[in-house]
């Protein structure tokens, strides 16, 4: 962009040297505006004084005919325009040709009344004497505003140094636009994230708040069950065993009496058994969290072989066979957590057989291949025995939920929801595939933390 030499206007050396320093001080004045409104009050000041006109007007924004940013700069005693009318441009055509055809323009009132765009002053305007222009352009050389200049002192017509000058003027005004544009786009830019990076924070904290209040609400729950195992284990128990006691005393009392009273005590013994039960069940699955222990290194070998020794008597009295289809992992988990898993585990899989059939119960795992941070270990326990419709896949998995009577299968129906709530600790899972009579396969996934 070149400052000091308008193509249409040439000056002499003479005059341009005699007139710079009042440019260069316009220019410090305009580039020192840091809004694009006091750039334009600016530049209409300073276009009066480097062209000795009496009126000088603004505009910035251009759309349909009219400007969004604008000033105007009066001598002492030009009276103002009519309301609504000072940026108004659509109604002169003349301006509408600054901003579509030329760069700058230079009328005389004569020619600027003779010029085929001239449209004439709307109603009430002061007359005017003569007419000087210049086009605002944008970073991409695309007219965005213009400076207007008329009615110069004493009467006389604007010269082509009073256009070269503007030009001059327009240009420094058209880079501290986009200097203040840019600027201002940046900061409108750094108020929206601003507000987004509040609004993320204030989500923040109420995401932080609520987590406060799932662990107190987690906390309280935990006294609850810790409560509950307390009195289960004491309070609730006492009188059963009180029960069974008296049972056994009746009994040896009642030998030889009439079969009637034999088989009420038989029944009031075989509840309080089965109330025991109960109670010890639901003692286990609370202390799946009140008893818990931290997480260390857990060979499932060796966990493995620990439950079979439980089961010991079950395998025998079934004849079933338990296998481990290779080396199991080592993960970090609860131990004590991982005997009761293979426990109840395999000790559905020994007692839910098919008639008949000696119940075999096969053991693998293996490491999965996912996009996961770190390492799933899957364990898998099948089975041959009765199966299940998978329609019941989440019902077995619910605390008391019993697919058979207690007439055909002994237990509470808890084991699995142990396994469960055992998987869930350790941010795991457990599913299950069956059909009826084709046995059932139970998988375990959880981390392996290693």
């Amino acid at each position: 962009m070149e400052l000091f030499r308008h193509p249409d206007a040439p000056m002499e050396q003479e005059t341009l040297l005699s007139r710079m320093p009042l440019l260069f001080e316009a220019s410090v004045r305009v580039l020192a505006q840091d809004s694009l409104g006091g750039i334009m009050q600016t530049v209409a000041d300073v276009a009066r004084d480097v062209t000795n006109g009496r009126i000088a007007t603004t505009g910035h924004g251009y759309l349909d005919g009219k400007f969004r940013v604008g000033a105007s700069s009066r001598a002492a005693g030009v009276p103002d325009c009519p309301p609504g009318e000072v940026f108004a441009v659509q109604r002169g055509g003349v301006y509408l040709t600054l901003m579509k055809d030329r760069p700058s323009i230079r009328y005389t009132d004569a020619e600027m009344r003779a010029h085929p765009a001239w449209r004439g002053l709307p109603w009430g305007h002061f007359e005017l004497r003569g007419i000087l222009g210049a086009r605002l352009t944008g970073p991409g050389g695309e007219a965005v505003g213009l400076i207007m200049v008329t009615d110069k002192e004493g009467g006389a017509d604007f010269t082509p140094e009073d256009e070269a000058l503007l030009s001059q003027l327009a240009a420094i005004t058209s880079l501290g636009l986009t200097h203040v544009a840019g600027k201002e786009e940046m900061e409108r830019r750094v108020a929206e994230r601003t507000e987004e990076l509040t609004r993320a924070n204030q989500a923040l904290v109420r995401g932080q708040e609520a987590l406060i209040n799932i662990a107190r609400e987690l906390e309280r729950s935990n006294r609850e069950l810790t409560d509950f195992a307390f009195v289960a284990s004491h309070d609730l128990q006492e009188p059963l065993r009180k029960i069974r006691s008296f049972g056994d005393r009746l009994r040896s009392r009642l030998e030889g009496a009439d079969p009637v009273s034999a088989d009420y005590l038989a029944r009031m013994e075989s509840a309080a058994l089965r109330m025991q039960n109960f109670i010890a069940s639901l003692l286990d699955f609370s202390r799946i969290t009140t008893r818990a222990q931290p997480f260390v290194p857990v060979d499932l070998n060796d966990a493995l072989e620990e439950a079979l020794s439980n089961l010991e008597v079950l395998v025998q009295q079934s004849g079933g066979r338990v296998e481990a289809a290779g080396r199991l992992p080592v993960i970090q988990a609860d131990p004590g957590q991982m005997v009761q898993l293979f426990q109840n585990l395999l000790g559905n899989a020994l007692k839910f057989h098919l008639p008949g059939v000696a119940p075999e119960v096969k053991v693998r795992a293996e490491v999965l291949a996912t996009d996961c941070p770190e390492p799933l270990v899957r364990i898998v326990v099948k089975d041959n025995g009765i199966g299940l419709d998978e329609k019941n896949a989440e019902r077995i998995f619910v605390p008391f939920q019993r697919l058979h009577g207690r007439g055909e299968y002994e237990g509470t129906g808890i084991g699995l929801a142990i396994c469960k709530k055992i998987a869930e600790r350790h941010d795991g899972r457990i599913e299950v595939s069956s059909r009826p009579g084709e046995g059932a396969s139970f998988s375990i996934i959880l981390p392996s933390r290693m």
